[in-house]
């Protein structure tokens, strides 16, 4: 039948559907809720004569019809069974990522029948050998017998009156001609070979993938001897030698791509078609449209004919949150199940994540760590969707069970529940507090029973609290189990951590090789696995609710970090949330924050005394102003410090070093602006100038040591008249990154500070950086100085020098251990580092409001004056940071 073109101008007496064949776009098959014109005419007649009686509806209604080749009877075995709709290509091809006894025979059995003949072959042949094809007139028709005539309740009757007139209407000649106005007829040289011809395109390139890309591999695995039917009926995690001799799924999924689009050829049906990937190769847009297939983005042709399609994995279509889509979905659970679909797409998320982010990476070892972290953080996305599927069901069975009882539910609450999950599901980071508490009160309501139920956050479990370490632990071992009846909170067994938990463990196994132990590599991936945890803010999951219990529950939440304060979680017994309830609720949900070492915190709302609760975080401030992907417009290197230094502060407390920097870096920023020291070639801008100078002139003779700190600590600690840092944000942000890169040992900078023999090219960089070079470094006791050029030239290896790793260690620690413990342990450290003037400002600005100025402290406006007087005015010591780039951004105070 052929679709007229100006069909869309016809008025339309019922819905229809048009299925075009062999992407010809105006040829193909129809489908109708209801008759044509003339033969509805028919029937509106009959209806007439058989009626029982005026007002009645009518006894005879044709609710269904199509008209339609039958080549489709000639080419399968029964309807589902078209050798063009069930994905034979793919599903053998995904079989390689078989797990199980049963998948693995699947495969091994579709791989023999597909390397005797290709499924398009087949099918070709099927269409060659059909002589002849016939166009079908289908018509579904409803007797209501109670709206006949009660003379026609007969058998005779009805068959005289009902069925014969209307089996001559559908052969009418009015209907006959309406049907051939409509009809195109093909040479028989010409059709069904139609089919084969405009199919050649995809049908090359089907056979070109397979043979090219996918048949070898799985040669390859029955001659290494991996076999595909294995003698055990269940595996553990895969081993290396079967995750290195699988198809790369992105030619699984174009293949995917290809059959959807050749099932389309032979169909016309548009719901064969992968709504989102081939939206985004334009292959949908192209079909419908009329055109050949198009595959736009994914597939490239290489080589100097052009000869040879090439799918980089880094570059494959991707959801918005960086998903790989796929095509090959419904294939696979067709042929293999759902539990075949989550290994194999788990698989394929690992090796679609490692190849964007060691795209532009060379370094072997560097490709293997950032590997590495990107499989801890495949694991904990996963697990967060499991949470989320979780909480789907649980809201869904609520409302489900709402319509059977409705009484049972207070008014208006399971949509508030539905709303309230729908609201949160579409969170960055579902386990997250959220911005003012917002995400997690809206999982507390998406999961309440009731309207009055509780006060506090989230039901609490017997567990209260366990460490992010222990978390990743947990995760780790259960991804070794061989058995989904050893899946045990918290991991969900109806989800999909488990499979990509299998999947992970296997790939982090095979990336790290036999240079690392099995002990070794289980530490290293819970490492990773722990980090992604709080690089996606994971701070509380579902467990189990008892000791008879195993799986996760709803009702019984453990957060990750110290335990929050039990007075804020009492009942409520009201009968409403009023203002009240609110409030409890927002209080107790601040108390889990302040005590999660996990939770976002602000260098500007947090003072030196308050620094206490929040120096453990294992995350970094909200204000913390490195991106790491603005250019520095000065030496090269000094910016692969910058970006190494960031990175390593990516988690404050991975180790002393990242301690120590954010501490002093806290520190140097509530003093901003008075970062800088005077420039002591003019001895007359401040007093007691020749006795330092003197003091630090006898250490040149002497080993450099703790004495040279205390010295130069004498210079008092001042602001410049221009280019001063007023940005505490940035300038914390700057401090960490620079004294970092004085103080790890693996830093580049310290690096040329040991080596006597290696060039001082960057050292030089790092002398005039925004009041931080190696004078503000022995200040805050980092550098130990020798000489007094240290002060108006400095050298390295000369007048100052690298403090040795163990006092760096044994500094920290002071540092950490006077922070941490009291107000006075911290105004003590202030006091030692920065001196009296200094420490009274920070005083009077309500840094410390515990402690209380001196009767005979001077006043702010008098230490400005005392400080006003040691300004410096030459340039020798400019903060100017044009020779080296911006750090970290090119602001100016």
């Amino acid at each position: 039948a052929e679709l007229r073109a100006h069909r869309k101008q016809v008025k339309r007496d019922v819905k229809f559907r048009f299925f075009p064949a062999a992407f010809t776009h105006t040829i193909g098959q129809i489908q109708a809720d209801g008759p044509i014109r003339p033969l509805a005419r028919k029937v509106e007649a009959i209806n007439r004569d058989v009626r029982a009686r005026p007002g009645v509806g009518p006894p005879v209604a044709c609710s269904r019809n199509q008209i339609y080749n039958d080549l489709s009877h000639h080419t399968r075995l029964s309807a589902g069974q078209h050798i063009a709709q069930r994905g034979i290509l793919t599903g053998t091809a995904a079989g390689a990522y078989a797990h199980t006894w049963q998948s693995e025979s699947i495969a091994s059995k579709s791989y023999g029948q597909v390397s005797s003949i290709l499924p398009h072959s087949a099918l070709a042949t099927q269409i060659r050998n059909v002589k002849k094809s016939y166009l079908r007139f289908e018509n579904v028709f409803t007797i209501h017998i109670n709206r006949l005539d009660p003379s026609l309740h007969n058998g005779r009757a009805f068959f005289d009156h009902v069925v014969e007139p209307v089996l001559s209407a559908c052969s009418h000649s009015d209907v006959c001609a309406a049907i051939k106005q409509s009809t195109v007829v093909l040479r028989h040289d010409v059709f069904p070979k139609l089919y084969i011809w405009t199919s050649t395109p995809i049908t090359i390139l089907m056979e070109e993938i397979w043979l090219r890309y996918v048949r070898p591999v799985m040669e390859k695995r029955r001659a290494a001897g991996v076999r595909q039917a294995p003698s055990s009926r269940s595996r553990s995690t895969p081993s290396i030698a079967r995750l290195g001799m699988v198809p790369e799924p992105q030619w699984i999924e174009i293949l995917a791509i290809l059959e959807r689009s050749f099932n389309f050829c032979h169909t016309g049906n548009a719901i064969c078609l992968s709504q989102k990937l081939m939206q985004q190769t334009f292959t949908n847009r192209a079909l419908l449209d009329g055109y050949m297939p198009l595959l736009a983005g994914a597939l490239k042709l290489n080589s100097a004919d052009g000869a040879i399609p090439i799918a980089p994995l880094d570059l494959w279509p991707t959801t918005e949150d960086g998903q790989p889509l796929v095509a090959s979905k419904t294939s696979q659970v067709y042929t293999y199940g759902e539990s075949h679909w989550s290994r194999y797409y788990a698989q394929f998320r690992i090796k679609h994540r490692i190849a964007v982010a060691t795209a532009t990476i060379h370094d072997s070892e560097e490709r293997m760590d950032l590997a590495i972290s990107v499989l801890g953080d495949i694991v904990v996305q996963a697990y967060q969707e499991d949470v989320v599927e979780m909480v789907r069901r649980a809201v869904k069975a609520v409302r489900d069970d709402a319509k059977l009882r409705p009484n049972d539910y207070a008014p208006g609450w399971v949509e508030t529940r539905r709303t309230s999950f729908r609201q949160w599901h579409k969170r960055k980071n579902p386990l997250d507090y959220g911005d003012d508490y917002d995400t997690i009160s809206l999982l507390s309501r998406a999961i309440a029973i009731r309207d009055d139920a509780r006060i506090d956050p989230l039901p609490q479990a017997p567990e209260k609290s366990i460490s992010v370490m222990e978390f990743a632990h947990r995760l780790y071992n259960i991804g070794t189990a061989q058995r989904r009846q050893s899946v045990v909170a918290p991991v969900w067994r109806e989800g999909a951590t488990w499979h990509t938990l299998h999947v992970t463990l296997a790939h982090g196994s095979a990336l790290l090789g036999q240079e690392f132990s099995d002990a070794e590599k289980a530490k290293r991936l819970t490492k990773a696995i722990a980090d992604a945890v709080l690089a996606n803010h994971v701070h509380f999951f579902p467990n189990k609710s008892g000791d008879r219990s195993s799986v996760p529950s709803l009702s019984s939440w453990t957060y990750l970090g110290n335990p929050p304060n039990a007075a804020h979680l009492a009942t409520s017994r009201l009968d409403s949330v009023g203002t009240h309830l609110k409030r409890k609720r927002t209080q107790a949900i601040r108390e889990l924050v302040e005590n999660d070492i996990t939770a976002k915190w602000n260098i500007l709302e947090c003072t030196i005394e308050s620094y206490k609760r929040y120096m453990t975080r294992t995350r970094l401030p909200e204000d913390w102003s490195w991106n790491g992907d603005q250019s520095l417009e000065g030496n090269e290197e000094v910016y692969r410090v910058y970006q190494w230094a960031a990175t390593r502060l990516a988690n404050p407390q991975r180790d002393w070093c990242t301690r120590l920097a954010m501490h002093l870096a806290f520190l140097l920023s509530k003093i901003t602006p008075y970062v800088f020291s005077p420039d002591v070639t003019k001895e007359n801008d401040f007093p007691d100038v020749k006795r330092i100078l003197k003091e630090m002139e006898q250490l040149k003779q002497n080993s450099p040591s703790e004495s040279s700190i205390s010295i130069i600590r004498k210079l008092p600690w001042i602001k410049k008249e221009r280019n001063g840092a007023h940005d505490r944000a940035l300038y914390f942000t700057q401090a960490a990154v620079v004294i970092m890169s004085w103080i790890d040992p693996d830093s580049p900078v310290r690096k040329q500070i040991e080596n006597v023999n290696r060039k001082r090219e960057l050292i030089a960089q790092w002398n005039k950086k925004h009041g931080l070079g190696c004078v503000t470094m022995i200040k805050l006791g980092v550098l130990y100085g020798a000489g007094r050029g240290v002060l108006s030239s400095p050298k390295t290896g000369q007048n100052y020098f690298a403090r040795s790793v163990d006092d760096l260690m044994q500094w920290e620690q002071q540092v950490t251990g006077a922070l941490g413990r009291s107000v006075d342990g911290a105004y003590k450290l202030v006091l030692t580092v920065f001196g009296t003037a200094i420490a009274n400002r920070l005083i009077e600005s309500g840094e410390m409001p515990s402690i209380s100025l001196p009767r005979n402290a001077p006043s702010t406006s008098r230490l400005g004056s005392a400080l006003q007087a040691g300004r410096r005015t030459s340039t020798a010591i400019d903060d100017s940071d044009n020779e080296g780039g911006h750090p970290p951004q090119r602001r100016r105070y």
